[in-house]
Order: structure tokens, then sequence, then C-alpha cells
């Protein structure tokens, strides 16, 4: 195994294009910890009636019912197939891929102390 010059966590939502090869070099050379910073809407979306979602790179916007079943789980489902994604396309980079959401240190904590047993 190839000693790594240093840890690098990457802080992302991931939904810039293209960025597989840039990940692939940068995990080459170094301990590269991909942090997906999961928000609780994900999880529980707020059935808040009609909501305007604009998309902040291209200015997309789209309106959605959030009251309608069907719309917020087929968006919790978008949420969860983005991850997976993401989670696959960092394991593909030689990364490692973590997720934090409500808290970040102990979560840090864990994975480290998980991560070190992998190397003892």
């Amino acid at each position: 195994m190839q000693k790594k010059s240093s840890i690098v966590f990457l802080l992302s939502d991931f939904h810039a294009p293209n960025y597989e090869e840039a990940l692939r070099r940068l995990s080459f050379r170094h301990d590269v910890i991909a942090v997906y910073n999961k928000d609780q809407l994900e999880d529980r979306f707020v059935h808040a009636g009609l909501v305007e979602f604009i998309d902040p790179e291209s200015g997309h916007k789209i309106l959605c019912d959030t009251s309608d079943k069907m719309v917020t789980t087929r968006i919790q489902a978008s949420f969860a197939e983005h991850r997976e994604q993401t989670r696959s396309l960092v394991a593909r980079s030689g990364a490692d891929f973590l997720t934090i959401d409500t808290h970040p240190i102990r979560e840090l904590a864990h994975f480290m102390d998980r991560r070190l047993a992998r190397f003892h």
C-alpha cells in the first residue's frame, strides 16, 4: 500500500458534474474522506404545500406540492439515490465516504475510530 501524504476531508453536496477523475487523482496521492452533509429534510420532508425549488447553479425552477405523499416520496427517493450513487463513485475513486447529519462531531469521531481499527 502506497503511503499517503495527507488526510484530506472533502465536504460537498456532490452535485457538481464530472468530478470523478479529479477525486481519483486526489485519492491516489492523499487519504481522502468525502464527507456528505445530509440535510434532515432528506428523510423527513416537511409538508408545506406548494414550494418552489431553485437550483442555485443553473437557476432552474420547479414548483412542487409538498403536501402530496407521492411527490415527497419521489423527492426522498431522489435524495437516497443521489447519496448511493455518490457513495459508489467515491468508492471507485479510492476515497472513503462519510455521511454526517445531526451529530457531526460524534459521527466523525466514530468514523475515525473505525478507520483506525482497519489499519491496526
